[in-house]
C-alpha cells in the first residue's frame, strides 16, 4: 500500500528548485532539479506544481495518490508558495525552514543515527534543531538562525557570511589580486566563474590558497557551532548544504575550533559529521515532514 501513496518534497532554494517524490517508505520514485524562477514566488509555485505534475506522470500515478507536499525554504520564507502550490494541485502543503527540513531528513533517513539530540548546519549557517527525537521549529518556524540580522561591524562574530560561508566570494577576491591559484584555471580562466565547488576542487588538488580559504571559513563556522554546542549540548552536529563536499578540509578546522571554544563536557561528547543526504537533504527532509504531517493528522 505504501508504494502507491506518495508525498513530495520541494527545496525552494535561492538558485534552484529541487523536487523529489517518494512513497511512504521514503523511497525516491522521481526527482527534478531546475533553476529557480527569479520573477516571483507565484512563478516558482507554478513551476513547482508543473514539476510535481510531471513526476506524477512519470510514476504512472493519479494526483489523488499524492497526499502531501513539504516545502523547505530559507528563513521559512515559503508561505505564499505553500498556499499557491496547495491550491493549484488541491494537495495539502506544509512548509518549514530549509535547515529544519534537512535536520529532520537526516534524523528520519540516516539509519546510522540513533542520537536523540542533533543539529544540522545548512550551507549559509542556518541551523536545524532536533531535540529529544523531534524537530524544533520555534514560534514562527524559523528557529535556528546562527547569525544576527545586520552587517554592523560590532556584530563581527555573528555577522552574515553569505551562502556557503562565503567560499566563492573569498576566492574571487583572492584571485582578483592576481594570486596564483588553480581555482582560476578550474573556472575557465574567469574569476567571476569561481564557485564553492571550484574552491573545493582546487583544494583537493593541493591548491594552498583554496585550502586556506576553506580552513578560514571552517574556523569561523566552528565558532558559531561552539556556541550552539554549549547551548544545546547535542550528540551530533551535521554539516550539509554542500559544505560537506570539502570533507576533512572543512570538518577538521570546525572540530578544532569547537574543541577550543566549547565547554569541555559538551565538546568532549559531540561528533561533527558530514550529512549523508547531500544535495537532497532539504527536499528529502521536506518530504519526510509531509509524511509526518499525514500521520499526525490521520
Amino acid at each position: 500500500m505504501n508504494e502507491n501513496i506518495f508525498v513530495a518534497g520541494i527545496d525552494a532554494g535561492r538558485s534552484q528548485l529541487k523536487v523529489v517524490m517518494t512513497d511512504l517508505s521514503m523511497n525516491i520514485r522521481a526527482r527534478r532539479v531546475l533553476d529557480a524562477p527569479s520573477e516571483s514566488e507565484e512563478e516558482a509555485a507554478a513551476v513547482g506544481a508543473e514539476l510535481i505534475g510531471a513526476m506524477i506522470a512519470e510514476v504512472e500515478a493519479d494526483i489523488s495518490n499524492v497526499k502531501a507536499i513539504g516545502i523547505g525554504a530559507p528563513n521559512n520564507d515559503s508561505r505564499a508558495m505553500r498556499e499557491l502550490i496547495g491550491s493549484k494541485l488541491g494537495i495539502s502543503a506544509f512548509s518549514a525552514n530549509d535547515a529544519a527540513c534537512a535536520a529532520f531528513g537526516e534524523k528520519a533517513l540516516n539509519k546510522d543515527v540513533s542520537a536523540e539530540n542533533t543539529l544540522f548546519i545548512y550551507s549559509d549557517t542556518g541551523c536545524g534543531i532536533v531535540a529529544r527525537d523531534d524537530i524544533y521549529f520555534g514560534a514562527n518556524g524559523s528557529a535556528g538562525g546562527v547569525h544576527v540580522a545586520g552587517d554592523d561591524a560590532n556584530s563581527q562574530y555573528l555577522k552574515p557570511w553569505g551562502r556557503d560561508m562565503g567560499l566563492a566570494e573569498l576566492a574571487r577576491k583572492e584571485a582578483a589580486k592576481g594570486v596564483g591559484t588553480k581555482m582560476v584555471e578550474l573556472a575557465g580562466w574567469d574569476v567571476k566563474g569561481i564557485t564553492k565547488d571550484t574552491v573545493i576542487a582546487a583544494a583537493r588538488a593541493n591548491d594552498d590558497v583554496a585550502a586556506d580559504i576553506i580552513s578560514y571559513a571552517g574556523r569561523n563556522l566552528g565558532m558559531r557551532i561552539a556556541y550552539l554546542v554549549n547551548l544545546f549540548n547535542p550528540e551530533i552536529v551535521f554539516i550539509g548544504g554542500g559544505l560537506e563536499k570539502a570533507g576533512d578540509l572543512m570538518l577538521n578546522p570546525i572540530r578544532e575550533t569547537v574543541g577550543k571554544l566549547a565547554f569541555a563536557g559538551p565538546a568532549g561528547m559531540v561528533k561533527i559529521l558530514p550529512s549523508s543526504l547531500g544535495e537532497e537533504a532539504v527536499s528529502l527532509g521536506a518530504a519526510s515532514l509531509a509524511a509526518r504531517e499525514l500521520f499526525i493528522r490521520a
